[in-house]
């Protein structure tokens, strides 16, 4: 019964990323659902590639599946783009599986600093590269956007019920005079003005381009909010070791200051040097973007 009524708040938000997919991606008519059926299909091609977000995490059933690995790969090189651990460390029990199937690629690339040290604990070594939402700037972001909404708004985006994010965004929205506007993935935020429950890929990044300040735990938001200059607070997340991806994201552009563990931390605040943070990302991306060029020749 739960599992029902969770699948019945997110029907619309799927729908608006089942639309982005029938739109946008260009995808193969046949379908793998499985490690098995990919061993069984002996694919050929000259590179397969394996990324991005938390595809290694082996505190979930993602990092501990050997096709995120590429092991049903029999030929051609194997690759990862900007490949991600998701913490700090390889759960127990799994550092073996990772070692021997990571030994295989031809090049390894993950997203944080902390992954490097991951590989190096295991005998590898990897490069480290920007998230691929950040190979693009802004004005090319921009051209996906739909309309804000006319009313100046504060943007939250919580994936679970953070006492710390509501009491942070009430805060600043009284003192700028902001509605305050979530995104859900399952959980309704009674403090806010607006609850938006069907958002899709396009609408997340609309929502974010257009609002005058964004409060989440949301890896993905926080690149956004800085590619569309926004500003921003990162609040660190209590449940499980996951903080360890935004403070690699962070310190590579300098605003290590954004990720607050509780509300002294907001005295300290300092406002964003976007112009900095533009220069930082587009070094980075072009160095990310040229590398994994030459991996493909």
């Amino acid at each position: 019964m739960f599992l029902a009524r969770k699948r019945f708040k997110t029907y619309k938000r799927k729908q608006s990323f089942d639309r982005f997919t029938k739109k946008y991606l260009r995808l193969t008519s046949k379908r793998y659902y499985d490690y098995n059926s990919l061993q069984k299909a002996h694919l050929k091609a000259d590179v397969f590639i394996v990324g991005s977000d938390q595809v290694w995490n082996s505190d979930h059933i993602n990092g501990r599946d050997h096709a995120n690995y590429l092991a049903f790969v029999n030929g051609g090189k194997k690759i990862s783009y900007a490949a991600s651990f998701g913490m700090d460390h390889i759960r127990e029990g799994y550092e073996e599986m990772v070692r021997e199937h990571l030994s295989s690629f031809d090049a390894i690339t993950v997203r944080e600093s902390h992954a490097i040290s991951i590989l190096r604990d295991i005998g590898l070594e990897g490069t480290q590269v920007v998230d691929p939402t950040m190979l693009h700037g802004r004005t090319w972001w921009e051209k996906y956007c739909k309309d804000a909404p006319a009313e100046d708004y504060l943007l939250v985006y919580d994936f679970g019920q953070s006492d710390m994010i509501k009491k942070v965004a009430l805060r600043i929205a009284h003192e700028r005079g902001l509605k305050i506007y979530s995104i859900n993935d399952f959980t309704t935020h009674h403090y806010a003005d607006m609850n938006i429950n069907d958002a899709g890929p396009l609408e997340f990044i609309s929502l974010i381009r257009g609002a005058k300040y964004f409060v989440s735990n949301s890896f993905h938001g926080t690149i956004f909010s800085m590619i569309f200059e926004i500003p921003f607070l990162v609040i660190k997340r209590t449940q499980g070791d996951v903080n360890s991806r935004m403070e690699s994201l962070l310190q590579m552009v300098g605003l290590e200051d954004r990720l607050l563990g509780d509300m002294s931390d907001l005295e300290r605040i300092e406002k964003v040097d976007y112009v900095k943070v533009k220069e930082i990302i587009g070094h980075n991306a072009s160095q990310s973007s040229n590398y994994f060029l030459s991996l493909l020749k």
